[in-house]
C-alpha cells in the first residue's frame, strides 16, 4: 500500500517534575573534568543511547543542576554500537584533558577535545593499538569460574562483549598513562604506557585471535569484516599481595552465581597514607565498593593492592519516601576535591547522590549520605508510561510500567504540563503487584519488562488493566472500588489468564496488548504481540514473534474475561518481519477528527514505525488504513498529557531514562 500520510512530531520536549530528584538518565560513564576553564571542574556524563551531556559546578550545589546539561557533540564511532565508559586524560599533552573510552565491544580509543564551551565535543583520533604490530586493542571476556557466556539464542556476540571501565593510574614522577581497566569478568587489567610521559602513550599487548563460531549477530559480523580476528590484549592484571591477580564482585548468569563481575575501578588519593589507592566498584547484584590499598609494586613496576573489603556509606538515602538511592550493576562514582574535602558522587538508576567523606581513624575512608541532586522544574523520568488514568477526585495521573505498576499525578504549572515527583505504586490483594519477568540473564525472575493498557471487557466503565508481561503472560487487574478511593490505588489481580481450553496463554516474550472489539459483538477483545526474548528462548513452546487476537466470550461468574485461544492475527495491506530477539508495540488510539478507534502495530526491525489500522467488518482482521506513526517504539506512547483534546508522543524514560514529549502533531 502506498501511504498517504505521516504523523510527525516536534522536537522533544523534556517533561519536568514539581520537585524532585534530577533525572540523568541511565549514566554508563561519570567524570570530572575541566572543560569551561582550567581553573573549575564540570561534571561529565555519558547517558545510555543518548551520548554525552555535561553540568559546570563549583561545589555540587543543587542550583548548579538547575538548567539543561550542555550537550556534548560526538562523532560518528564504528567501535561503538553500546554504551561508553571514558576517563579523562591529556594523552597528547597539548594541556587540556581529552579522553580515553572504553565501549562494550571491548574496543578502546582516543577522543580529542575540540572548541570553546558551550560549543564543545569530542572527535575521534583513533583506537588504541599495539605499538609493534598496530593491532587494535580489544578486552576479552575472561573468567575462569565462569568461562563461557550464554550468548541468548544470538542475541550478542559472546567475542564482543565485555563493559569494560578504564581508570588513569598515575606513575610517580612522570606523566605517563598508565591504565588500569575492570570489565565485566570481574578483572583488572594492567595497561603501562611504554613511552616517556612526553608523548603520546605508547602500549604493548598480547595477541589473540577471536573463533568466528562465536560471532553470531549481525552487529559481531560487522566489526569481524571491517577489522578482523587478530586483536591484541593487556599483558598483565593488577594483582594482591600475593600475586593473585583481582577477580572481584559477586556474578549472576542465567541462574549461575560465582566470583568476578562488573569491576569499575576509580582512584582514590589517600591523604593519611600519601598513596594512590583504589575504589572498585564489584558485582551483578549484592553490589560492593571495594577499597584496594597500594602496597608498592612489583618487579616489572605494576602497582600491586592490598584487598580491605567494603566501603562504608550511611545516612538516609530516601528522597521524600520515593527515591532510594542503592547501587547496581551500572553505577558509577566520581571523587571531587572541594575546598580540601572529598566529594562523592554516585548514581543509581537515573538519579545522581551526593556523599560527604567522614572523618575516621580507619584507612579506608568513609562517606555519609548529603542528598540526591535535586531541585524544582527540573527533568524527571519514568520506565514507560502507557496510559492516564482519573481517580475519584478527577485527579490525571500516568500510569508507570518499571518492574512493578505505578502512578504519578499530572500536574499543570504556569501553563505547562509537568509532573509530581511522589510515586504511587499499584497494589493488589497480595501487596504491591509485581509480575514475575524471565528474559534477563542477570535479575531473572525478579525484574521484567510488563506493559499494562486500559481494558474495558464488561462495558462497564471502569479502568479495569490488561498487564502482558515478560513472560508474555496476561494479567487482570480489576477495580473494583473507584481508583484513588481512601487515597489507596488497589486493584483486584486475576491471572496469568487461561484460554476456554484450560491453558495459560502465552505469547512469546515482553508482550504488548490493546483492546478493540474485533468480532463485532460490542465486547472489546485483545491483540497481543510479542516476540521471544533472552532467556525466553528457553521456556517459549513456540519461538519466534508475532500478532495474536483472543476473543472475549463474555464473563464467568467470578467477572473474569472468557477468552478463547490465542490465534494469529490477519493484517491487510502490510507485511510485518519479526525477528527473536526484538521487539514489538501495540496500541490503541483514537486519531484526530475520528469517532472510532483504531490499532496501531509496530515491530523494531521496520524502526518502530506505527502502523495505523482499522477492524475489518466482514471478517476478524485489520485493515491498513495507509496511515503512519513516524516513530511509536516499546517506551513511547501516544498520550494526551496537557489534556488540551490531542495527544502527545510520551516517552518515559526507558532505559535511556529522561522523559520527554513531542506536541502535537504536524498533520
Amino acid at each position: 500500500m502506498s501511504y498517504t500520510k505521516t504523523i510527525e512530531f516536534s522536537d522533544k520536549i523534556y517533561l519536568k517534575s514539581d520537585y524532585g530528584p534530577v533525572a540523568f538518565g541511565l549514566v554508563t560513564s561519570l567524570s570530572l573534568i575541566a572543560l569551561k576553564d582550567k581553573s573549575r571542574k564540570d561534571l561529565l556524563f555519558y547517558r545510555l543511547g543518548d551520548g554525552y551531556y555535561s553540568y559546570p559546578v563549583k561545589s555540587l550545589d543543587d542550583s548548579e543542576f538547575a538548567n539543561e546539561p550542555v550537550k556534548i557533540a560526538m562523532p560518528d564511532n564504528p567501535y561503538l554500537p553500546y554504551e561508553e565508559v571514558s576517563v579523562p586524560v591529556d594523552w597528547d599533552r597539548d594541556g587540556v584533558d581529552d579522553l580515553i573510552a572504553v565501549c562494550m565491544t571491548g574496543f578502546m580509543y582516543y577522543l580529542k577535545r575540540h572548541g570553546n564551551y558551550p560549543d564543545i565535543g569530542f572527535t575521534l583520533a583513533g583506537p588504541l593499538t599495539d605499538r609493534k604490530t598496530n593491532l587494535l586493542f580489544n578486552i576479552p571476556y575472561e573468567n575462569p569460574n565462569h568461562p563461557v557466556m550464554n550468548n541468548l539464542n544470538g542475541y550478542f556476540d559472546t567475542a564482543f562483549f565485555n563493559y569494560p571501565a578504564p581508570c588513569v593510574y598515575p606513575a610517580e614522577g612522570s606523566d605517563k598513562t598508565d591504565l588500569i581497566i575492570g570489565d565485566w569478568a570481574g578483572n583488572l587489567w594492567w595497561l603501562p604506557d611504554l613511552g616517556d610521559g612526553s608523548t603520546p602513550p605508547l602500549y604493548e599487548g598480547e595477541k589473540y585471535i577471536k573463533d568466528k563460531a562465536d560471532i553470531v549477530s549481525r552487529k559481531g559480523k560487522i566489526l569481524i569484516e571491517r577489522f578482523g580476528c587478530e586483536y591484541v590484549k593487556p599483558k598483565d592484571k593488577i594483582c594482591d599481595e600475593n600475586n593473585r591477580p583481582f577477580l572481584l564482585g559477586e556474578g549472576y548468569d542465567t541462574g549461575a552465581i560465582f566470583e568476578g563481575a562488573v569491576t569499575r575501578p576509580v582512584l582514590y588519593y589517600n591523604k593519611k597514607t600519601g598513596s594512590n589507592d583504589l575504589i572498585v566498584l564489584a558485582g551483578t547484584r549484592n553490589q560492593i565498593a571495594y577499597y584496594l590499598e597500594y602496597t608498592g609494586t612489583d618487579r616489572t613496576n605494576k602497582p600491586v593492592f592490598r584487598n580491605l573489603g567494603s566501603i562504608t556509606f550511611t545516612g538516609s538515602t530516601k528522597f521524600d519516601n520515593t527515591f532510594n538511592m542503592t547501587m547496581n550493576m551500572h553505577t558509577k562514582i566520581a571523587l571531587y576535591d572541594h575546598e580540601g574535602e572529598n566529594k562523592l558522587v554516585m548514581t543509581s538508576n537515573n538519579h545522581v547522590a551526593v556523599y560527604n567523606e567522614k572523618s575516621s581513624s580507619s584507612l579506608k575512608p568513609e562517606f555519609v549520605f548529603e542528598r540526591v541532586i535535586s531541585g524544582s522544574d527540573v527533568t524527571t523520568a519514568g520506565y514507560n508510561f502507557t496510559e492516564i488514568l482519573s481517580d475519584i477526585n478527577n485527579r490525571r495521573y500516568l500510569l508507570d510500567n518499571p518492574n512493578h505498576l505505578e502512578l504519578r499525578e499530572l500536574l499543570i504549572k504556569d501553563e505547562k504540563v509537568m509532573l509530581s515527583s511522589k510515586k504511587h505504586p499499584i497494589f493488589d490483594q497480595h501487596g504491591i503487584f509485581t509480575p514475575e519477568g524471565e528474559t534477563d540473564p542477570q535479575l531473572g525472575k525478579d525484574w521484567g519488562f510488563h506493559r499494562a493498557s486500559l481494558w474495558d471487557y464488561d462495558n462497564s466503565g471502569r479502568l479495569h488493566l490488561i498487564v502482558a508481561t515478560d513472560k508474555g503472560e496476561l494479567f487482570l487487574l480489576i477495580e473494583d472500588k473507584p481508583l484513588g478511593s481512601q487515597n489507596k490505588f488497589i486493584y483486584r489481580s486475576c491471572g496469568p489468564l487461561k484460554d476456554t481450553a484450560g491453558n495459560v496463554i502465552k505469547i512469546h516474550n515482553r508482550a504488548s496488548a490493546a483492546a478493540i472489539d474485533l468480532d463485532h459483538d460490542g465486547r472489546d477483545d485483545l491483540i497481543v504481540g510479542g516476540v521471544t526474548y533472552q532467556l525466553g528462548s528457553v521456556t517459549d513452546p513456540n519461538p519466534g514473534g508475532g500478532f495474536y487476537y483472543l476473543l472475549n466470550k463474555g464473563i464467568d461468574d467470578e467477572g473474569i474475561p472468557i477468552l478463547e485461544k490465542a490465534l494469529p492475527l490477519q493484517i491487510n495491506g502490510h507485511r510485518f518481519n519479526i525477528k527473536v530477539n526484538t521487539h514489538v508495540n501495540v496500541k490503541t488510539i483514537k486519531l484526530p477528527r475520528s469517532d472510532k478507534r483504531s490499532i496501531i502495530l509496530c515491530e523494531q526491525a521496520d524502526g518502530f514505525v506505527g502502523h495505523v489500522f482499522t477492524v475489518s467488518k466482514d471478517n476478524i482482521a485489520l485493515d491498513n488504513t495507509g496511515i503512519k506513526i513516524s516513530r511509536l517504539s516499546t517506551e513511547e506512547n501516544l498520550l494526551d498529557i496537557d489534556d488540551d483534546g490531542q495527544f502527545e508522543l510520551v516517552f518515559g524514560g526507558g532505559e535511556e531514562g529522561a522523559a520527554f514529549f513531542k506536541k502535537q502533531p504536524i498533520v
